[in-house]
């Protein structure tokens, strides 16, 4: 029987562990070593069920999960506004930090972006 106790923000929790031994681990470095790979094997597992948890709990909660996206309803008025104010849409964008594909992606879907980039045409 071995005890160990766990240093860090583990603190008061004790681990028990009994080890049989064979003939090649009969040595106590080797006994040791045996424990500490099957301590670092648990809390790699407790790591990531802890990590797989929490994109969970949050989908759960209705949350965004992922990377945020760029593109807001804000972000379209906002280069609208611009191209009203006789901008181009290449100008537009930087002044947004949107890149020029996806501004142009998702202002070609509406009608109000053709509208103001007609009137700037004049």
């Amino acid at each position: 029987m071995l005890t160990v106790e766990t240093p860090g923000n583990m603190r008061g929790l004790r681990l028990v562990v009994y080890v049989r031994v064979s003939r090649e681990d009969e040595r106590p470095e080797n006994q040791k070593c045996a424990i500490f790979r099957w301590a670092a094997v648990m809390k790699r597992e407790l790591i990531c069920q802890r990590i797989r948890e929490v994109p969970a709990r949050l989908k759960a909660q209705g949350k965004y999960v992922g990377r945020s996206p760029k593109w807001s309803e804000a972000t379209r008025r906002r280069i609208i506004d611009l191209m009203k104010k006789s901008f181009t849409l290449k100008e537009a964008y930087k002044l947004t930090d949107v890149g020029y594909r996806t501004a142009l992606k998702y202002l070609s879907k509406g009608p109000e972006y053709l509208k103001a980039r007609l009137s700037t045409a004049r």
